[in-house]
């Protein structure tokens, strides 16, 4: 009676255990995930006020299309008239037909027919311009600022959001260091005769097996395969790992559904991490082009925004790299402790293929049967 009541408080005790390792490595995957979400949101925020301020935007477009139907008055002109809007052109615009005619067309599917209309539509652009591209308000804030400080204010708000993914990346990587160490222990009590051969296991020898393997042109039992794989399977030590798995979003560790790497995936995150350092070197790198403008605006501005774009984006490109070299540790965590508890499973045997997987061929097949019938 007090050994099995000793043992069902032990498998309550690893119970809990294993719930609070997940739920403290959901935790840690959560604070980055959310940290990801708003680095992204805030790059395209940012690359939306620097497109719509540019020159070609929509709105500055439509102004300059507006300015030169005012300017050629192109109200006077019928648009079939390719003479008249010829010798219009080489008057106002040294000869651009082809703007002259945008101009005209723009004018005809908006209906403005005289002077005062046309003044009018440049009147409400010219406010827009103003009001809502060179000066942008700070969502929820209520705060407005310049246009020519988006690059300023964009370099400090992704540093400090950058700064923010690396503190969690590197307080998940040792969360999951932790984690991890829990599984091997699990295994390690489970399979004690087992543990010498699987700790000398690693994906790169699976890799180099599954490669001489396939020089010999051998393949694997896939029956044997699978028994091994319902015998690892049902260890503590894969259940651990799989609840730990399935709360990663970003990140992509084997399961014993699908364990072969996911390249697209691992690099679109990873580049994902270098979207702030783009937006960041887009805004430097097009300041130091315009730089003469903002020095006959404001010579002490332009200088101060200047300096603090060019240390932001060195300060971003190690910010990113550091995040980046957290993830690829923790990818090859993942992939170290998987193929340790399940050393069955090798890289020579790939798991079915994506268009499988999501079962687009089978339904494929079904549709084309039900239909010959």
């Amino acid at each position: 009676m007090s050994a099995t009541h000793n043992s069902s408080l032990r498998g309550l005790s690893e119970d809990c255990e294993i719930n609070h390792h997940v739920a403290m490595m959901a935790t840690s995957s959560n604070r980055g995930r959310f940290v990801m979400v708003a680095i992204v949101i805030t790059s395209i925020l940012i690359l939306i006020g620097y497109r719509n301020s540019q020159q070609d935007g929509w709105t500055n477009s439509r102004l300059r299309l507006a300015q030169i139907a005012l300017e050629c008055r192109i109200f006077e002109l019928n648009p079939e008239d390719r003479m008249a809007i010829q010798e219009r052109a080489k008057k106002c615009l040294d000869g651009d037909v082809e703007r002259v005619n945008l101009a005209g067309k723009w004018a005809a599917k908006r209906r403005l027919r005289d002077e005062d209309m046309i003044k009018q539509r440049i009147h409400i652009l010219e406010e827009i311009q103003v009001d809502r591209i060179y000066t942008m308000q700070i969502p929820f804030l209520n705060v407005h600022f310049d246009v020519n400080d988006l690059g300023l204010l964009s370099g400090i708000t992704l540093n400090v959001l950058v700064a923010m993914l690396l503190f969690a990346l590197s307080r998940e990587h040792e969360n999951l260091f932790l984690a991890l160490w829990k599984v091997r222990d699990y295994q390690k009590i489970e399979y004690p005769e087992e543990d010498a051969s699987i700790d000398s296991e690693t994906p790169e020898k699976a890799d180099c097996k599954a490669a001489a393997a396939t020089a010999e042109g051998t393949k694997p039992d896939l029956k044997e395969i699978e028994k091994e794989i319902d015998r690892y399977g049902a260890s503590k030590a894969n259940l651990l790992y799989h609840c730990l798995a399935m709360g990663q979003t970003f990140c992509k560790p084997p399961t014993l559904a699908r364990w072969n790497k996911r390249l697209m995936g691992n690099l679109l995150a990873k580049v994902l991490m270098f979207l702030p350092f783009a937006v960041q070197a887009l805004f430097t790198l097009y300041d130091w082009d315009t730089r003469e403008f903002g020095l006959l605006l404001n010579q002490g501005s332009t200088k101060i925004v200047l300096a603090v774009e060019s240390l932001s984006l060195l300060t971003l490109l190690a910010l990113c790299s550091g995040c980046v070299i957290y993830w690829h540790s923790m990818e090859k965590r993942w992939r170290t402790t998987f193929f340790r508890i399940n050393p069955s499973i090798k890289a020579d045997i790939a798991p079915p293929a994506w268009i499988y997987w999501v079962s687009i061929l089978e339904s494929s097949q079904r549709i084309r049967r039900t239909r010959r019938r």
